[in-house]
């Protein structure tokens, strides 16, 4: 079930799911939270005066949960993710998933419009 806010901040992995319509406007991000074993999907993070990409934009809206079975420390996390045009599938390597829906409007159709995401990690 998804929740507004969470804001919370740390030592974070995560892949951004850009939109496919100008500016930021449907992207989404898939979050790691080493400290909490939270796996999320962060929407609508859209700050209002910048319109920047924003993880504690009010408008936020996140689903997941914590992972039942976290890797240990020094280990890596180990997912599969899958994503055609609207759904995103999340498998852990533990079997643990995590499924939702992301909108990111219509492909464009130039070629060489990329892939959509981009892959990062995050500290704070």
């Amino acid at each position: 079930a998804g929740s507004g806010g969470g804001g919370e901040v740390g030592l974070m992995s995560g892949l951004v799911l850009r939109s496919w319509l100008a500016g930021q406007e449907g992207s989404a991000a898939l979050l790691y939270h080493w400290a909490t074993g939270r796996l999320e999907v962060v929407f609508e993070a859209l700050d209002p005066d910048t319109h920047e990409f924003s993880l504690v934009a009010p408008s936020t809206y996140r689903t997941g949960g914590t992972l039942l079975r976290r890797p240990r420390p020094g280990e890596a996390l180990k997912l599969r993710v899958l994503l055609d045009y609207s759904l995103l599938e999340v498998f852990t390597e533990h079997g643990e998933v995590l499924s939702t829906r992301v909108y990111r409007g219509t492909e464009p159709d130039v070629a060489d419009a990329g892939d959509g995401a981009d892959a990062g990690a995050a500290g704070g």
